[in-house]
């Protein structure tokens, strides 16, 4: 039965606002667990929430932006629609868990107004509509950065090239060897061992100096189309397949539809196409 049914199942939701119903035992599954790991709740925000939800009603002037958009199609949406309670309009019991009150599903809102938070939906037929500022890409990334190949090309294969956090690590340690090579240099009395060790710490500077500028370097990536809108598609001349380089791996949107994981990337950011392969 609908918390707040005067409101839900009489009043028809109006202006820029779409209507979604947020399924409860699968947003905790969503929640609660990735692979064998339960999640602390600070992991959940903008990582694992279930992004998407049965639409339920249209307002008159989300449909006028959206004309596609019915009662009954899932709608996909960023993470802060499971996450603001001004959002929550009502509740309802969930058909598996009736009378549950942990377990009720949650009508929530979408606002149409920044033409943002709707990503896209999927019709009942199963196609997919989206959103024209976006484009759905492969998670597979691979880096472009002018920086990551000069590494690459001295035979230094750093596979989280876009993580700051462990670039910095990395550079700490490079600090520690070289603090180490040097305490050897000054003891050793062979000349071939003095050798060795002068040009482990020349690898080590340079090594350092590129690990740096990695660092501070744009993070440009290459990534597959999965999914573009009609209008876009014809506009940017893109196509799903195709590879594009995204300004920078910082600006992907990850997000888990229906059991498969995206990117997102707003397609202001989008540099180039790559010729086919």
């Amino acid at each position: 039965m609908c918390i707040f049914a005067h409101k839900i199942c009489h009043m028809q939701i109006t202006r820029q606002f779409i209507l979604v119903r947020i399924d409860k035992v699968k947003q905790n599954a969503s929640r609660e667990k990735k692979g064998n790991i339960y999640l602390p709740q600070s992991f959940i925000y903008m990582k694992y929430n279930l992004q998407y939800g049965e639409v339920v009603q249209v307002g008159s002037k989300a449909l006028a932006a959206y004309p596609f958009i019915e009662p009954g199609d899932t709608a996909i949406f960023k993470h802060t629609i499971e996450e603001e309670d001004w959002r929550v309009v009502g509740k309802e019991d969930h058909p598996d868990h009736p009378g549950s009150f942990f377990m009720k599903n949650e009508l929530r809102v979408i606002d149409t107004s920044s033409g943002r938070e709707l990503l896209a939906v999927i019709k009942k037929d199963g196609t997919w509509k989206v959103n024209d500022l976006y484009i759905f890409v492969n998670p597979d990334v691979k880096p472009v950065s002018a920086a990551y190949t000069s590494l690459l090309a001295e035979g230094v294969n750093i596979d989280y090239w876009a993580d700051d956090q462990k670039l910095s690590a990395k550079i700490d340690t490079l600090k520690i060897d070289e603090a180490n090579i040097k305490e050897q240099l000054e003891s050793t009395r062979n000349t071939d061992r003095f050798e060795e060790l002068y040009k482990y710490l020349e690898r080590n500077a340079k090594e350092r100096e590129q690990v740096t500028k990695l660092i501070h370097a744009k993070k440009c990536c290459r990534v597959t189309i999965e999914l573009i809108g009609d209008n876009l598609s014809r506009e940017m001349g893109l196509v799903s397949g195709d590879n594009i380089m995204v300004d920078d791996i910082k600006l992907l949107y990850p997000l888990c539809v229906l059991g498969k994981t995206y990117q997102l990337i707003d397609n202001n950011y989008v540099s180039l196409k790559f010729p086919n392969e």
